[in-house]
């Protein structure tokens, strides 16, 4: 797990020394990403996209890629228990078709996320703050263990600036492209409604169709198959009460100082209502039997920690390093933790390589 370590240890030491970007005359921070595109952007591809069968879904996703080898366009749209989502089946297809092997499209659904993440951190006061808090749990965890949600909250990430600069046009474009990859993804639809300051009524109207559509398109046929598996008794994730817990702290960091970050109304609204949200999460998996629906809902609030831990410490710029410190012990607590106690972790450990051929023995 030396190799986990190492790179959080990266991101931290950068999230010591680097100083808080400064912002643009509208009060927004530069998104462009020019200097890490020949750094980050590939090392985090290697790191992610070329990882050699890591991850707990890493079997089913490889099986899934060579079974739909054998059919045609067509067929692959066939539901086989729910209805495929088009954009996956799309990108395996095209991958299938020039001859890549399956190695391909966890590279290609790195590269959705990563360019997602990125844009997100860089529209932050202190990107490599964003990116320490990230790694433990969002990059090691959900974009190496949930292909394709993964994709979607990269997505989500890259059209959360559009929602703010009031771009709502784009904003619902990158969001129906979302749920082309993760159904669940629909659920971003309405939030135009609460934070839009102009037309409200053609946004809400464009929403409740959109949203419609999203239904209908991705959600109706698999309705029967959530109820059975995501609300009943046979799945469930023993680490959600954990991790919907690590949003609420945030939450409640957020609501308490949201006026010292000087956001301007849109983005001010919108992080109050990802605040807001954590709560009924969770109280739905303290009292009711949808840990898992929780835990995959959950996954798409984890921005508010990325959000809010960059802008924690210039909140207090006497003690903002100390804070920093602070933050930085505190997700190295949560990798060690997660690392070391969680259920499925061993599916992680040791982290190998496609590159490198090196073939791991599993400890699961």
């Amino acid at each position: 797990m030396a190799i986990y370590w190492l790179i959080f240890l990266l991101f931290a030491l950068l999230a010591l020394v680097s100083k808080r970007s400064l912002p643009l005359p509208n009060g927004r921070f530069d998104r462009s990403f020019k200097n890490w595109s020949f750094t980050l952007v590939p090392f985090l591809i290697l790191f992610i996209g070329f990882r050699g069968e890591v991850g707990g879904d890493w079997g089913s996703y490889k099986w899934g890629f060579i079974n739909q080898l054998e059919l045609s366009f067509a067929q692959k749209f066939v539901p086989t228990g729910q209805i495929p989502d088009p954009g996956f089946v799309v990108l395996q297809h095209l991958m299938g078709e020039m001859g890549f092997t399956f190695v391909s499209v966890n590279v290609a659904s790195s590269l959705f996320f990563v360019i997602g993440l990125l844009k997100f951190c860089k529209a932050l006061p202190r990107p490599y703050l964003a990116l320490a808090v990230a790694f433990p749990y969002m990059i090691v965890v959900v974009s190496m263990g949930y292909m394709r949600q993964s994709i979607a909250l990269g997505i989500v990430m890259y059209a959360i600036e559009f929602l703010i600069t009031k771009k709502n046009t784009k904003f619902f474009i990158y969001v129906m492209l979302a749920a082309t990859f993760h159904k669940s993804a629909v659920l971003f639809f309405p939030l135009a409604i609460f934070v839009s300051t102009k037309n409200r009524f053609f946004i809400f109207i464009g929403a409740i169709l959109l949203a419609a559509v999203g239904y209908v398109t991705f959600i109706e046929t698999s309705v029967e198959r959530i109820a059975r598996y995501y609300i009943g008794q046979e799945y469930s994730s023993s680490g959600a009460i954990y991790r919907v817990g690590m949003l609420v702290v945030p939450s409640i960091l957020f609501l308490i100082f949201k006026k010292h970050f000087n956001l301007v109304i849109n983005e001010q609204k919108l992080w109050t209502i990802f605040a807001l949200t954590s709560f009924p999460l969770l109280v739905a998996v303290l009292f009711l039997n949808i840990s898992t629906t929780v835990d995959r809902i959950a996954l798409y609030a984890l921005p508010i920690q990325l959000f809010l831990f960059s802008y924690l410490p210039d909140a207090f710029k006497k003690s903002s390093q100390l804070i920093i410190l602070f933050i930085v012990i505190y997700y190295a607590v949560v990798m060690f933790v997660w690392l070391n106690y969680a259920t499925h972790s061993c599916s992680w450990i040791p982290y190998t390589n496609e590159l490198i051929g090196y073939k791991r023995v599993w400890t699961c």
